[in-house]
């Protein structure tokens, strides 16, 4: 059973992912935004789910935020159009949301008799959003509109 735990990380870690890319604003195109994402985020991802596998739950969270969690928040730094505040709220944002995630699901398989993938998996697959990514954040249109500032 520890096979379907190694890939509800990864999983997990696709969903943040996923999560950030559609709450914030790049300073490149969306093809490049992608393309980068893919050629830093990819092999990021992969090391840390390989680390998993051979050193353990145990160990990887201990570390998990020097091998993960800064160096995507230094590639998403760069990549992004905000440096300030609203850059670190929606990194944060993203993060607490997966984490939610990531509880909720594996609270339901405990208490479902452990083993039980369904609420796993549907649980995480239920939070991407259906359908494509904008070019902008879904937010960035109402608090642009009602505000007028911004960009």
């Amino acid at each position: 059973m520890t096979i379907l735990r190694d890939l509800s990380v990864l999983w997990s870690l696709s969903h943040i992912l996923i999560i950030f890319m559609l709450l914030y604003r790049s300073r490149h195109t969306r093809k490049k935004t992608f393309l980068l994402t893919g050629i830093f985020m990819g092999p990021l991802i992969l090391l840390n789910v390989a680390g998993l596998m051979v050193y353990g739950a145990e160990v990887m969270g201990k570390v998990f935020v020097l091998t993960c969690t800064l160096p995507s928040l230094l590639f998403f730094w760069l990549m992004s159009r905000d440096k300030k505040g609203r850059f670190f709220f929606t990194f944060c944002l993203a993060d607490t949301v997966a984490l939610w995630i990531i509880a909720v699901t594996n609270l339901m398989d405990f208490y479902l008799g452990g083993g039980a993938v369904c609420p796993d998996v549907c649980g995480k697959a239920a939070a991407v959003p259906a359908g494509g990514v904008d070019s902008s954040p879904p937010f960035e249109k109402a608090v642009y509109g009602i505000t007028g500032v911004g960009g």
